[in-house]
């Protein structure tokens, strides 16, 4: 293993985009196996997400990275319910207290989580300078990145309740296309200056998966199926979030990636 190279903001940005995608993969996997865990669910399918997003924290990382990964998994129940908290609705759930004392057991939860999955992953080794590992790495982050970009657009037009209802859908569209092209191009840029060698066609790939992952589950959470417009859709966004996380990592790559893989 790797000496740790001072603290490293890139593996906190990344740590938090892999926790916040393997968060989406392990509340999939709940729904999906309709599994009944009883009172706690939330709060053990988002620990395992953590340790999900941990674990791929740290082999995409250089070095001894556990301690930005746990900042990263805490941080993303943090964003979390600050966005909840913002809303009209979130706000009356918190006034009753029972909701800070969840989020504050979940953030626990993500931050050990993240922590024991970023140990796990460093306890294998380097991972070595293949870009193959990045296309999943890119993929998972860009995934927690939508995740995360839908329910900000979500928390600013529930600002009020006025504000939910008036919310122009075209205005709403816009701002989620914003968010996830400025989401791809700081995980490709990420992943980028992270990496042991130019990875541009892994983020380029891993970055179209990502999207084309999280509007495939958008369409089939309304309960519609992933044919014609849909599909075509979701190909042309999937293209465009690929592209953007192509020219983030010759980005990153060229400003850092470079320069500390020498």
């Amino acid at each position: 293993m790797a000496e740790r190279n001072g603290f490293s903001i890139a593996s906190v940005i990344l740590s938090y985009l892999l926790v916040a995608g393997g968060v989406v993969l392990a509340l999939v996997g709940e729904f999906a196996g309709k599994f009944d865990l009883g009172r706690y669910t939330i709060h053990m399918v988002m620990g395992a997400g953590a340790v999900v997003g941990g674990f791929l924290a740290a082999r995409a990382s250089r070095g001894s990275t556990i301690l930005e990964t746990a900042i990263g998994g805490g941080l993303v129940i943090v964003s979390l319910a600050a966005l909840l908290y913002s809303t009209w609705f979130g706000g009356m759930i918190f006034a009753l207290g029972q909701a800070k004392k969840g989020a504050l057991i979940a953030a626990g939860l993500c931050a050990v989580g993240g922590g024991l999955g970023a140990f796990v992953g460093e306890r294998l080794g380097e991972s070595g300078k293949s870009s193959l590992p990045f296309l999943v790495y890119a993929a998972v982050a860009v995934l927690g990145g939508c995740f995360l970009t839908y329910l900000t657009v979500m928390a600013l037009s529930a600002r009020s309740l006025g504000g939910l209802l008036s919310a122009q859908r075209s205005v709403v569209g816009a701002q989620l296309l914003i968010g996830l092209g400025a989401g791809a191009l700081v995980t490709g840029a990420t992943c980028g200056a992270l990496a042991r060698t130019r990875i541009l066609l892994a983020s380029a790939l891993g970055g179209a998966a990502g999207v084309f992952g999280f509007f495939f589950l958008v369409v089939r959470l309304f309960g519609n199926e992933m044919s014609g417009d849909n599909l075509r859709g979701s190909l042309v966004l999937a293209a465009g979030g690929g592209i953007v996380a192509l020219v983030g990592s010759l980005v990153g790559w060229k400003t850092f990636g470079q320069r500390n893989a020498a």
